[in-house]
């Protein structure tokens, strides 16, 4: 713990170590320990990739995209995106890692 002093307008209250569980200490501990389900909203240039390298660090993703030939073609392991290649996303998919959909209450 740090030796400065603490500032006038903390004085009283608790330190993160002394709280019980904040709603960010336990999205910490899901993202540590792996248990947290993150979602991409679009699986285009940005939000496929990102759902890939997420689902490849051991999360479990459900990928949304409006488009449903979009998500037909992902769900059976085929890259819209040339340079991804299928690879990728089929390791995702046999894992169950990852999932694509066109339904945000998924």
């Amino acid at each position: 713990m740090s030796s400065l002093p603490r500032p006038s307008s903390l004085r009283g209250a608790p330190l993160d170590e002394d709280r019980a569980a904040t709603p960010q200490s336990e999205l910490r501990r899901r993202i540590e320990d792996q248990t947290a389900v993150v979602g991409i909203v679009g699986l285009g240039y940005v939000g496929l990739p990102l759902a890939l390298a997420a689902a490849e660090r051991g999360s479990r993703v459900v990928g949304f995209d409006v488009d449903a030939a979009k998500v037909r073609s992902l769900s059976a392991g085929k890259s819209p995106i040339r340079h991804l290649g299928g690879g990728r996303l089929k390791t995702a998919l046999r894992s169950e890692r990852f999932s694509a959909t066109e339904c945000p209450r998924r």
